[in-house]
This record gives structure tokens, C-alpha cells and sequence, in this order.
């Protein structure tokens, strides 16, 4: 399964050991977002890597379920390539 992670981690380590982690996963698509490729437990290890780094009382980590369908209707806007869709 595809998600889309996004994070907002105020503290710059442990933002950094995530994103780090996260290259295990998948491909970085801006600063804190990665689109990853996982299965079930990868998934699972994401969360307990999450748990384990954020402060829950200021910081958020989301994971977005990629379904095929949504993945026809992404549009991509590029700075000087100007912009894609696939709708």
C-alpha cells in the first residue's frame, strides 16, 4: 500500500532521525512529506517510530492511504517545469 506521511516535529533531532527513517520507506516529496511504499507492519513501525520521536502535546504525524483511484486524479505543479496532471 501507498501513504502519503506528513509531520510537523518542532524538535530539529528528532524531526531529523524521522525523516531519516522514513527514507527507508519511500521518496521525500517536500520537507515533511514523504510518499512511502509499506506494508502492514512497515506501518506499524512508522507509528512506533512516530510515538517514540513527537511531542504529542505540539506535534502531528499523519499517514494518508493512497488508493489507485486517487493516484489517477494527482496533479503535480513544478516550479519550472510548470505543471502535470493525470485527471
Amino acid at each position: 500500500m501507498r501513504y502519503l506521511v506528513v509531520y510537523d516535529i518542532g524538535d530539529d533531532k528528532a524531526r531529523a532521525k524521522f525523516s531519516k527513517f522514513l527514507e527507508k520507506f519511500g521518496i521525500r516529496v517536500q520537507l515533511s512529506c514523504f510518499e512511502v511504499e509499506c506494508g502492514e507492519e512497515d506501518v506499524k513501525r512508522i507509528v512506533k517510530k512516530a510515538e517514540e520521536l513527537i511531542e504529542p502535546s505540539c506535534d502531528s504525524v499523519i499517514l494518508y492511504p493512497l488508493t489507485a483511484n486517487s493516484l489517477k486524479q494527482e496533479i503535480v505543479i513544478r516550479g519550472e517545469r510548470g505543471w502535470s496532471s493525470s485527471l
